[in-house]
């Protein structure tokens, strides 16, 4: 079996683990959407790098919601979401790899043990209210290198009502983050 092949096969592999708990496949992206309008990704992501004799991947994983309950985008992408993560030190390494000599078997029992731990991780996030209670609290890990809101977040929250609490934490962001100084003085104006 190519490289490729065993990739499409593991692929399959995952979403028999990830099935029973509501995510749906589209290509390498796995999607649950909840009722309340919470969704949450588990994304494959291939390297640039990859040759025929070689494929290198990991997981991206995430959290996405919009101001309704419906969600409109059905096919967001991990990018998009509003808390994302490539990796957390203590659930999985970084990058896994395929060639020829890899061990189907094996390397599925590795996948699997990281596929529970991101599911537990994404499990914290229970609900849509709760998501956005823990955002407003600071108390969201949202994406890597990023310690609070960023502009598009900001900018929904605040649509959503949360004006009030979202100036507070954005009210001090430093100068350079140009998008997100202007909301914050967009929201000042607005709040007085």
């Amino acid at each position: 079996m190519t490289p490729q092949e065993k990739f499409t096969l593991l692929l399959s592999d995952i979403y028999t683990v990830l099935k029973p708990f509501g995510y749906k496949k589209e290509a390498a992206n796995y999607r649950k959407f909840d009722a309340d309008g919470l969704c949450k990704i588990i994304n494959v992501q291939k390297s640039h790098w990859n040759t025929k004799e070689s494929i290198d991947f990991t997981f991206n994983f995430g959290i996405y919601f919009e101001a309704g309950e419906q969600i409109t985008n059905k096919k967001f992408k991990e990018y998009e979401c509003h808390i994302r993560r490539r990796q957390w030190p203590d659930i999985f390494k970084q990058w896994w790899n395929i060639d020829e000599n890899t061990d189907e078997k094996k390397l599925f029992k590795q996948i699997e043990k990281a596929l529970n731990k991101i599911l537990n991780r994404l499990d914290k996030f229970d609900s849509k209210e709760h998501t956005i209670e823990l955002m407003l609290n600071g108390k969201a890990p949202y994406e890597e290198g990023c310690k609070g809101l960023h502009y598009s977040l900001a900018k929904s929250l605040a649509e959503m009502g949360f004006e009030k609490q979202v100036y507070e934490l954005i009210k001090d962001t430093e100068p350079k983050h140009t998008l997100l100084r202007e909301f914050a003085d967009e929201l000042r104006e607005k709040l007085q």
